[in-house]
């Protein structure tokens, strides 16, 4: 079975911080995690002393590890439960928002 990860990377609307974070560690990861495929989600914050650093545009990333062998079915059943999934809270700015999947080598 091959590995990758799911690199997600975003910042919470202004003074809303808390708010993102209470439904990343209460709802949204472990809900992912749940769905098969998923082993895990590393969250990180960017460093303090990064803050100005324009190459680092985004406060959270998170890394989900999962494992399967067909990467656009595993994408398409977990675009389909998404229905399934607490709804993304107006802490989360959708505006500047990246991710992309990248696989073991």
């Amino acid at each position: 079975m091959a590995r990758y990860v799911q690199l997600v990377m975003v910042n919470a609307r202004e003074g809303q911080d808390d708010d993102l974070n209470r439904w990343l560690d209460e709802d949204h990861i472990p809900e992912l995690v749940e769905m098969a495929g998923y082993v895990t989600c590393h969250r990180f914050e960017l460093a303090p002393e990064e803050a100005g650093n324009p190459m680092s545009p985004r406060r959270y990333m998170h890394l989900y590890e999962f494992e399967t062998d067909d990467l656009v079915a595993t994408k398409a059943r977990i675009d389909a439960q998404r229905h399934r999934l607490t709804p993304l809270p107006d802490a989360l700015d959708q505006r500047d928002m990246f991710y992309a999947y990248y696989k073991a080598r």
